[in-house]
């Protein structure tokens, strides 16, 4: 293996061809198109994304946001960017250059360190393929290449180690040296690039243990690398102290570790994203493709096998060092990870990997260290092989090189993802003219705004990421662009956790259209300026909310439109921007006297601002804040125990939990934070202790949307429209409910109603009641009609029905439940509010209502069914609280129409003529009512329902009336009838309708006209946008301000304090069409008087009305006039701020921004206490007095700009001595000649001792799993025979690859790690060898 003449010359030609195709193959993918890559503003606007890393608050993004790393951009790449964007360089090459860059650099440093080892030039090649196209690193260096670089640069630290230790460069030159190549790994992933250090570190241990260098060396290297960290080091730990705590709400490890068994660590599919779908997209395209590809899988493993073997074949003094960091790397690859081949401390460490250790959560981040070592084994393992086989066979001598150069075919293989253009996430020529167009106006109001007033722009509706049509951006199109102070509801913002659930809560109100006019008020609070709303994102991939309910809410609210830019194909706007009309100050100064102290969350400011409770200007400070003493003026139940889907912005609350149920998702937080006083509300059932399933798509463990509706309580809440369904995750026949009684009771029969007529559901086939020690099996027929099993009527504790079979072969499927009753009893839920309330105080309570099927647009009607939800709170809102004294409320609130007949009904009440009747209606919506017919508006139409296979209007005249024609001006849309038959008396007539114009009938003499549409052959329901009839003007415009609703008595029924009161509902007929809300009022009496103790309230849904928020509101109170102090801005930037304020009484300052304990304000030298108004503002307690400056300052960056410098600086000088060296080495460099051999070592490097040796297999055990150690000891015991063992390990990794490319059941993939492991501990069997007895020496 030892360098021959010529050979370097060969290999550098060799790779420099691999390179150009490297290249080549970079600059094919999606030609013309920039890709998201970490951040597209680094592809947009380099420089001043730079420049914002020198401020740590950046009050432009999302409330003020503190910044996430950017300073890690700043080298090597954001310095990239930004000189190819000082050359005009095209966004896309520049991209695609700098993804072929981190590859060559990858492929060369890794050749580099095989070469120091001791490898011949062509051989180093394939260790420097085998580490570049790694799937880890090809997977990555597409999408996230800030989180490749790392990895990448990794062997350039390796190397000036390697060449010390071989006596190559002086201990100085290789400190410096790896230092700067630290530098070089950039400082956007500080775990990354932490995690690319033990390889090295390990090498200098070992050498300095074997006398192959000093300690002293030691040390400095240590130092240098310390250094070269320190420019993000230091500004880390800044932001560790004051940043909210991010990791908490995103993946959990879990996610991260599930899917990472020894078969996927060991072969490099160890990314869990690479798994990852977005619809039907892979995330990761090119690791998706390398990880669930067959072929590659199976090359992958096999390649890895080959590494592995190699690092047994090798007969140099370094392969130890090299196994030790490999089977280090494999083991917190797969230590969190369980299973069959697992380690026994898998869930203690998943633990730590949630708690203390969660930075480290990505444990793929360590794969380089296991992939360099592979690679150089892997390149040791060819040259072994072919030295043997030219001994076997010496004909073949002069095509040694060919045979050295073979298998860089085999790895090759893996660039197979290359060889097309989908590596990368679908591109963008540019960000969209739209978007632009909306970031020139709003940057100019934002201008014209100034100072004083807030003017924030808010992006509806929000999206975890930004996937349009015409790119997925990832990051937000206007903070891409910049120049403008944006807040959009993506995933995980960097903003506390009250924050998101504000944003979250208002969000969801305009997305749905539940707004009231109370809206405006709402964004003013918050500094919101502009509404912006948005049409281009790609629905079935974000599962964003159609923006047909945006636009309702904000028409509803009042909002101007000022702006409209680009057009769907539906016509409508893709971008368009609203004005609020109301803008508040920036800063506010309230007096105390005037603040409400509310129970609740983040979000009950929003309820008590619709409810009438809380004023525009009013502060609002949550019950239990640090600092503020005073009881609840105002009791919400926005504070609930739910668990949160953390990955879906839309339905990703649970069904609300018990007290004591336990939570389904293993992570350290469940939910964003609530409110700081006396917990949250609580699920309380009559006569039952608990209420839970297998599984559900009510809960937050479901595969998809979180459906509350579906939750276990709706197969027990004794209405049969209500149904509780299991995840479609799941196995059928592993499902079963479980009702756990408060105290045992006899129970005689269990009558149980299953879910037969949905296609989504599979029907269940047998089910089995397990009640105390009885078990009885009964058969469900395919009707769904109900099932009663009979007991023995012994008193039990618990009841519970599995489904034993089901009518399907599939192992993940739904089944669900209807009703399950026991003797005929249902337990009744409540929501339980926690504390008591004083007879003057308010209180607020809300629900979710159902979701509707249709939105309007300019050409059709938008209907899906999947869109139709039902309400959790289907019998009614149902709230339990108590009271610490009696008094008088009045009862106002807020409901919605329902999908239902008698609510299609109202839209006709104001007409003197006999309604249109129709058979059906889409889903029940009455956006696609059959009053939608004959309105006069070629937008509207009558949606027939997808079910009705007749649809019929029927229209019905108080005297006869002659017909001779019909008329259906469909426009053209899709779904219009074919066909009409016109049915009179005994008279029937079929037309065919093929245009808008008019077909003539013979004359029919009526009173009553039934007109049934046949379907096109492809439709599964008809669309009929506008009908006429030829004798008759049907036409009826819909009066949107037409006032409706329900009189006095006709409300929905509520029931409190065991009496029921009257309603009455007030609206517009446009409320009823478009789903929002219209107000509700007691009556007769106006006010309740309630006493002293626990209470009960419940608002039964009618059946035109369901409830959506309730408020009592004390008797005679009154909002305060507004008594607050004069401010005046002074100053005011991201970090440093001015204020005056005048005298006043004792106040709070406010200020619309997220509150973080880094702002300090100080009046004339004082400071003052700080406190957060509506549980996320930023605010202060102001003393009484005659007033003064208030200077508001970010602490931490004054400290920031002291260390970012600093660190720039020291760390600077390391990479700039490091090229320094560098450049001498290169001047100095001597011709190439053979490899120097290794030094001796200064002391035995043999086997380890047995205590050692019993020791190490102790740390096997616990971080590489008992069969990983089992392997260890064979490879110790084969260490005579190491071909054997080398085939072997060959043989258990290919086969670990074929396994897991059958897939399938779950013994097949536990086979996979079982194989797998076994190779690798094999092959640290055959390394480390066996222990040796330690040998006294007489003197």
């Amino acid at each position: 293996m030892r360098q021959k003449v010529g050979s370097a010359g060969r290999g550098t030609g060799v790779a420099v061809t691999l390179y150009a195709l490297i290249t080549t193959l970079m600059l094919l993918q999606q030609p013309g198109a920039t890709t998201y890559d970490t951040r597209a503003e680094l592809t947009e606007r380099p420089r001043d994304f730079l420049s914002g890393a020198f401020t740590l608050w950046h009050p432009e993004s999302n409330f003020g946001e503190f910044q996430n790393q950017a300073y890690g951009y700043l080298f090597p790449q954001g310095t990239w960017f930004w000189l190819t964007d000082l050359l005009d360089v095209p966004d896309w090459v520049a991209q695609r250059l700098w993804t072929a860059l981190i590859l060559v650099v990858a492929c060369e440093g890794a050749r580099r360190v095989a070469r120091a080892v001791g490898l011949a030039d062509l051989a180093a090649l394939l260790a420097g393929a085998f580490f570049a196209f790694s799937p880890r690193l090809l997977g990555t260096v597409t999408v996230q290449s800030a989180e490749s670089l790392p990895g990448a640069v990794m062997p350039w630290l390796v190397l000036p180690v390697v060449l010390h230790l071989r006596g190559r460069v002086t201990g100085r030159s290789a400190a410096l040296l790896s230092g700067a190549a630290v530098v070089c790994m950039g400082g956007v992933n500080a775990v990354e690039t932490a995690a690319c250090l033990p390889l090295a570190a390990l090498l200098v241990l070992w050498g300095a243990r074997s006398r192959l260098t000093s300690w002293r060396f030691a040390a400095g290297w240590t130092a240098a690398v310390g250094a070269a960290c320190l420019w993000w080091a230091l500004p880390l730990a800044v932001l560790a102290r004051y940043a909210p705590p991010f990791f908490e709400y995103v993946e959990s490890a879990r996610d991260t570790t599930s899917l990472i068994g020894w078969s996927e660590a060991t072969r490099g599919d160890s990314s869990w994203l690479a798994y990852l779908l977005s619809g039907d997209r892979p995330w990761w395209p090119a690791a998706f493709e390398l990880a669930t590809d067959p072929l590659l899988v199976v090359t992958a493993a096999a390649l890895a096998g080959v590494g592995l073997a190699g690092l047994a074949l090798m007969d140099s003094p370094v392969r130890r060092p090299l196994l030790l960091a490999a089977l280090l790397g494999l083991g917190c690859l797969t230590v969190a990870h369980g299973g069959v081949a697992g380690t026994p401390i898998a869930d203690t460490v998943r633990g730590l990997l949630d708690g203390p250790l969660q930075i480290f959560r990505n444990v793929h981040k360590i794969d380089p260290v296991v992939r360099l070592p592979l690679a150089v084994g892997f390149a040791s393992a060819v040259a072994v092989g072919v030295e043997r086989l030219v001994a076997r066979r010496p004909r073949l001598a002069p095509g040694r090189s060919s045979l050295l150069l073979l298998p860089l075919l085999l790895v090759a293989v893996l660039g197979a993802p290359f060889l097309g253009t989908g590596t990368r996430t679908p591109g963008w020529t540019e960000i969209s003219e739209p978007w632009r167009q909306a970031r020139a106006y709003l940057a100019a109001e934002q201008r014209d705004a100034g100072p004083q007033q807030g003017d924030r722009t808010l992006v509806v509706p929000g999206s975890s990421f930004a996937q349009q049509a015409w790119g997925w951006t990832l990051d937000e199109p206007l903070a891409i662009l910049g120049g403008v102070d944006m807040v959009s509801r993506t995933q995980v913002p960097l903003v506390p956790g009250e924050s998101i659930r504000y944003l979250s809560a208002l969000d969801q109100a305009i997305a749905t259209g539940r707004v009231t006019p109370a809206l405006v008020d709402q964004l003013a609070r918050a500094g919101i300026g502009h509404v912006v709303l948005r049409r281009d994102l790609l629905r079935q991939l974000t599962r964003s909310p159609h923006p047909g309910g945006a636009a309702v809410a904000l028409a509803k609210a009042g909002l101007q439109r000022v702006a409209a830019y680009g057009a769907t194909d539906d016509g409508d706007p893709e971008v368009e921007v609203f004005r609020v009309p109301r803008r508040l100050p920036l800063v506010r100064v309230s007096a105390q006297d005037d603040v409400l102290t509310v129970r609740g969350s983040a979000e009950s400011s929003l309820l008590a601002q619709g409810s009438g409770l809380v004023g525009a200007d009013q502060p609002t400070v949550l019950e239990g804040e640090t600092g503020w003493r005073r009881s609840a003026d105002v009791v919400t139940d926005s504070d609930q125990r739910r668990e949160r889907a953390f990955g879906n912005n839309d339905e990703g609350l649970s069904a609300l939990m018990t007290a004591d149920e336990p939570w389904r998702v293993e992570r350290p937080a469940h939910d964003f934070p609530g409110g700081p006083g006396r917990g949250p509300v609580v699920a309380r059932y009559a006569g039952l202790s608990g209420l839970v399933a297998s599984s559900a798509q009510g809960y937050a463990d479901n595969f998809g949307p979180v459906i509350t509706a579906a939750g276990p309580y709706a197969a027990v809440d004794g209405d049969l429209d209500t149904r509780w369904v299991s995840s479609v995750a799941s196995d059928p026949e592993q499902q079963w409910l479980r009702m756990d009684l408060d105290t045992p009771r006899a129970v005689h029969t269990v009558r149980v109603t299953p879910v037969a007529d949905d296609p989504q559901v599979v029907p269940i086939r047998t089910i089995e009641v397990v009640a105390g020690k009885q078990r009885v099996r009964a058969r469900v027929g395919a009707t769904g009609a109900p099932v009663e099993v009979r007991l023995d009527g012994s008193r039990v504790d618990r009841v519970e029905i599995r489904v034993v079979e089901a009518a399907t072969a599939a192992r993940a499927a739904r089944i669900g439940l209807r009703e399950v009753a026991l003797d005929g009893w249902r337990p009744r839920r409540t929501f339980a509010v926690p504390g008591d309330t004083a007879p003057d105080g308010a209180l607020a309570f809300s629900t979710v209502p159902s979701r509707r099927a249709c939105f309007i647009t300019l050409t059709a009607p938008d209907c899906d069914v999947n869109r139709i939800r039902q309400p959790e709170e289907a019998g009614g809102l149902d709230r339990a609280f108590a009271l610490t004294g009696a008094g008088s409320w009045r009862i106002t609130g807020h409901v919605v129409a329902r999908n239902t007949p008698e609510a299609a009904r109202l839209l006709g009440q104001v007409e003197r003529r006999p309604p249109v009747e129709a058979t059906s209606s889409y889903g029940g919506d009455l956006k696609v009512a059959p009053r939608f017919a004959y309105d006069g508006q070629p937008t509207t139409a009558w949606v027939s329902d997808d079910s009705d296979l007749y649809p019929t209007l029927t229209f019905q005249w108080r005297r006869i009336r002659t017909i001779t024609g019909i008329t259906v001006r469909s426009g053209g849309v899709a779904g219009a009838p074919v066909a009409a038959v016109l049915t009179a008396g005994r008279r029937t007539e079929r037309v065919e309708l093929g245009s808008d114009g008019t077909v003539e009938v013979a004359p029919i003499r009526t009173h009553r006209l039934q007109v049934r549409f046949e379907k096109a052959p492809d439709a599964r329901h008809v669309v009929v946008p506008e009908v006429e009839l030829a004798g008759v003007d049907l036409t009826r415009p819909l009066v949107a301000g037409a006032p409706t609703g329900a009189v006095c008595g006709f409300g929905p029924v509520l029931e409190v304090g065991g009496r029921q009161v009257p309603t009455k509902v007030t609206g517009t007929m446009a409320d009823l069409v478009n789903g929002t809300p219209l107000g509700l009022e007691s009556c007769d009496p106006v006010t309740v008087r309630l006493p002293a103790g626990p209470q009960q309230v419940h608002v039964e849904p009618t059946s035109e009305f369901e409830l959506l928020d309730v408020a009592l509101v004390p008797a005679g109170r009154a909002r305060p006039e507004e008594s607050g102090r004069e401010a005046t801005v002074r100053q005011w930037d991201g970090a440093r701020r001015t204020v005056r304020v005048g005298s006043g009484p004792a106040s709070v300052l406010w200020l619309p921004e997220n509150a973080n304990p880094g702002w300090v304000a100080e009046l004339d030298g004082h400071r003052l206490e700080p406190t957060r108004v509506d549980g996320w503002q930023q605010a202060w307690l102001l003393p009484a007095g005659k007033g003064g400056t208030i200077r508001l300052r970010y602490a931490p960056e004054q400290t920031y700009d002291v260390v970012l410098p600093l660190g720039l600086a020291v760390s600077g000088a390391v990479l700039l001595a490091g090229a320094a060296c560098l450049l001498l080495l290169l001047v100095r460099r001597p011709s190439h000649g053979p490899q120097r051999a290794w030094p001796e070592t200064g002391q035995d490097a043999g086997t380890p001792r047995w205590g050692l040796a019993a020791v190490a297999a102790g740390a096997a055990l616990l971080l590489l799993g008992p069969v990983a150690t089992i392997g260890l000891l064979a490879g110790a015991l084969l260490v005579g025979r190491p071909v054997r063992a080398t085939v072997a390990v060959l043989v258990l990794m290919t086969g670990s690859g074929l396994l897991d490319a059958l897939g399938g059941a779950r013994v097949v993939t536990d086979s996979a790690d079982v194989a797998a492991a076994l190779a690798v501990g094999l092959v640290a069997g055959l390394v480390l060898g066996r222990p040796r007895r330690r040998v006294e020496v007489s003197r």
